[in-house]
């Protein structure tokens, strides 16, 4: 049964010189044969009208589930070198449509375990390469049809990786639902390990929110279980969120602290993905003068996110190294590298998270001259940090748009400027923290730029019309003024 008669290799051959089949080089030089889409076409049909094609599809599913839980490993955070992820995440995209067709046949044929096995293996490839969409519609599509109580393990794992989507969303009810089912979950399946990531998840939408007592508490009883497992990578994980807990509330010193020890765990276990997260968060907190120890962090986890094909990484790095370069003065540089961040942002996030984005490339090319281009990027973010209600992302956009009016228009300039400036201040009153000391240089040299053009007397009474407005009001005059521009 199913012998063809021919030698498999003289088969292969015989179609593709009769350009049935075409021959493409694969991961290392391998290899691949490409089948032309309409004889595809023909040759699913009559597979489907045979009596072989459910039990070849499972085998199908079931090869490429197998190869995607191979590769998961060497995908993940701890589990990782520079040269081993890229080989792995060439290797899967390579197969992506492949995965794909697996999943349809799970979905098609209701076998809920080879689904959930191959998407809970797939999310570290959607999540390193970009594909976030994906990721989130069909983890979403899968946990709607599948029962929590038939495959706990799978499932859990499955929410997991949804409440990490949230992260992308910007969806907090998401989150705390997610997390909030999988803590339960595991509690019943007595899996510390997972309990431990569920209180993680949970402590850092707490710190999203700014409730840092609820955010400690989770973070100390999830550091707890991670040290009585011996999980490095997982006391890696809290030590970051601790460290974030400490620079939201100022403290900086304590941040780089922690931010120091995770490095060191992170070195220590060969995790470069952690390695960069960790310098690319630390370089915001230290407090050099001018940057330069900031800046080669950025560069030194930049370096580390393109060898390893990070997209997320090399977006989010990409913006800070270019507030490094601005601070030094290399504006050619910071946009080069602002630029790429913002063209990334927009491939990857939703639209809210691009506002940080376009603050940047504005404050960028303000330094450049461009005030037009400058004043439309942040009346950009402007809008976007309206609709997030993000008082701290607006008073941002007010201070470049204040810049700006001293740039464009001297003494008037000046005078708009500080109100401004004054408004900027009301609305992050209740956030003493809402730059780190690295964006403090950049603003507090907008401010003595513009301040300087006025007399102490003018100055004062345009900031305070400026600190009697409301977010609302301040908005609208800050557009109102570059309407024109």
């Amino acid at each position: 049964d199913g012998d063809l008669g021919i030698d498999v290799l003289d088969g292969v051959s015989s179609l593709i010189d009769k350009s049935l089949l075409r021959q493409e080089e694969g991961v290392g030089g391998e290899p691949r044969f490409v089948m032309l889409e309409t004889i595809h076409e023909y040759a699913r049909e009559k597979l489907e009208e045979s009596r072989e094609g459910e039990e070849l599809g499972r085998q199908h599913a079931e090869y490429f589930m197998t190869l995607a839980e191979r590769a998961e490993p060497h995908l993940r955070r701890g589990q990782l070198t520079a040269h081993d992820r890229m080989e792995w995440l060439d290797r899967l995209s390579e197969e992506h449509g492949n995965m794909r067709a697996a999943l349809a046949w799970a979905q098609q044929i209701g076998n809920m375990t080879i689904e959930l096995r191959l998407i809970a293996a797939l999310v570290e490839l959607w999540w390193g390469s970009g594909h976030l969409s994906e990721a989130h519609a069909r983890l979403e599509a899968t946990l709607s049809r599948a029962r929590a109580d038939s495959i706990p393990n799978l499932w859990a794992k499955s929410l997991l990786a949804l409440a990490q989507m949230g992260w992308w969303l910007e969806d907090s009810v998401l989150i705390v639902a997610a997390y909030e089912k999988t803590l339960a979950l595991y509690r019943k399946l007595e899996d510390k390990q997972g309990i431990a990531y569920s209180l993680n998840g949970l402590g850092k939408e707490a710190l999203h929110r700014a409730e840092y007592e609820l955010a400690r508490s989770y973070a100390e009883q999830s550091l707890a279980l991670f040290k009585e497992l011996g999980d490095l990578s997982g006391v890696g994980t809290v030590l970051g969120d601790m460290a974030r807990l400490a620079a939201d509330q100022g403290d900086y010193v304590s941040a780089r602290t922690m931010w120091e020890e995770r490095l060191a765990i992170s070195r220590q276990v060969g995790d470069l993905l952690r390695v960069a997260d960790t310098l690319n968060n630390m370089a915001y907190v230290v407090t050099d003068d001018d940057g330069r120890v900031a800046r080669a962090m950025w560069g030194e986890s930049l370096a580390i996110y393109r060898r390893i094909g990070q997209k997320v990484g090399v977006a989010q790095t990409s913006d800070s190294a270019a507030w490094g370069a601005m601070v030094a003065g290399d504006y050619t540089a910071a946009r080069s590298l602002a630029e790429e961040g913002v063209a990334l942002a927009k491939e990857i996030w939703p639209k809210g998270y691009l506002s940080d984005f376009l603050i940047t490339l504005g404050l960028i090319v303000y330094h450049q001259g461009e005030y037009a281009e400058a004043i439309a990027l942040l009346r950009q973010s402007i809008g976007l940090n309206r609709e997030a209600d993000n008082k701290s992302g607006i008073a941002k956009c007010l201070r470049g748009l204040g810049a700006v009016s001293t740039a464009r228009e001297q003494l008037g300039g000046s005078v708009r400027a500080a109100r401004l400036f004054g408004a900027a201040e009301t609305l992050v009153m209740e956030e003493p923290n809402w730059a780190f000391p690295i964006e403090l240089i950049e603003y507090n040299h907008l401010l003595a730029t513009a301040r300087a053009e006025l007399d102490e007397a003018t100055w004062q009474a345009a900031w305070e019309e400026g600190r009697a407005m409301t977010m609302d009001q301040a908005i609208a005059y800050a557009l109102e003024e570059t309407s024109n521009a």
